[in-house]
């Protein structure tokens, strides 16, 4: 972001994640199975690296109810004569999340704690808002060994 932003001074970036606490990505056994433990520390600013906060919020339908707040009052603030049609889109778009959420929450609800299999470790805060846990099988871009 810092070198879309150096390169183009005058465009307005909006923080759509403003007030949400981020999660750490999780860290997995087999993880650096491959890898020792030199490598890691060199390589701690990979953003999918265990630790690192989890960026993927989009994945929860309460956090996506956040982040559209912010896009709302982004829209306001460069275009207010449309006021009215960003707050109006903004109430139907979080009746559909709504919508979405509480169908999500009577799917998983006998479900506390099932795990389910994922490429990547992006669906933590999804499981998290329905208490659900992900079983990630790749991890910083490697997929699994067999000694995994």
């Amino acid at each position: 972001m810092k070198k879309i932003a150096a390169t183009n001074p005058g465009m307005r970036i909006v923080q759509t994640d403003a007030g949400i606490e981020k999660a750490a990505l999780a860290e997995h056994p087999h993880e650096h199975a491959r890898e020792p433990q030199d490598a890691r520390s060199r390589d701690q600013t990979h953003p999918h690296q265990p630790g690192a906060p989890d960026p993927h919020i989009w994945l929860s339908p309460p956090l996506v109810k956040v982040q559209a707040g912010h896009i709302r009052d982004a829209l306001i603030a460069v275009d207010s004569t449309n006021r009215t049609r960003y707050e109006e889109n903004y109430t139907a778009f979080l009746r559909e999340i709504e919508a979405l959420d509480t169908e999500l929450k009577t799917l998983f609800s006998g479900s506390l704690g099932a795990r389910f299999m994922v490429f990547h470790p992006s669906w933590g805060y999804f499981a998290k808002a329905y208490g659900l846990q992900q079983v990630p099988i790749e991890i910083e871009g490697k997929e699994p060994s067999l000694r995994n």
